[in-house]
């Protein structure tokens, strides 16, 4: 049972990394491609609604292929190097967007 839970939570970890990854790479690419961004939009009511539907969707998906097919770490104390990760991950995309935007602002006017 124990070796399930840390499977579980060694996929949620990895589907959060990916789906960070996701989100910091639309949000840029959607403020460079005005039909990407009118896509989102059209499709899902506003663009910030859809990139968050879709990163849902994503982050559920790729939870429940890593559980199915992943294997279990070892240890339960390996997974804090991918937490520690994750948090590494959460942390750059958060400098990437906010100097994206500063930028952006300050270029787009």
């Amino acid at each position: 049972m124990k070796s399930k839970k840390i499977k579980f939570a060694n996929a949620v970890v990895l589907a959060a990394i990916l789906t960070v990854v996701f989100i910091v790479s639309v949000t840029v690419y959607a403020e460079f491609s005005k039909s990407f961004k009118d896509l989102l939009a059209r499709n899902f009511g506003h663009h910030w609604v859809g990139k968050g539907e879709l990163a849902a969707i994503l982050f559920g998906v790729l939870t429940i292929l890593m559980f199915a097919f992943a294997k279990p770490l070892e240890q339960e104390r390996q997974l804090v190097p991918l937490m520690k990760t994750l948090f590494g991950v959460i942390l750059l995309g958060t400098m990437i967007l906010t100097v994206f935007f500063i930028w952006h602002f300050f270029a787009v006017g």
